[in-house]
């Protein structure tokens, strides 16, 4: 049986290894992280900006 001293211990440990990893990775992380923010919200600000043309002019965006 492990106690709750032992796990943290070794936990801690794990993380103290993965740190130095982590570094090298930050950079294409953080660039995912935020495309993946610009692709879950393209189509709401798609939604309102269509909304937005339409009570202004009257008409849909792709109408002629």
């Amino acid at each position: 049986m492990i106690t709750k001293q032992q796990l943290g211990n070794f936990l801690w440990g794990m993380a103290d290894i993965l740190y130095g990893k982590v570094e090298d990775y930050k950079s294409y992380i953080l660039t995912l992280l935020f495309f993946k923010r610009l692709s879950d919200n393209y189509q709401y600000e798609e939604i309102s900006k269509v909304k937005d043309f339409e009570e202004e002019y009257g008409k849909s965006p792709n109408a002629k």
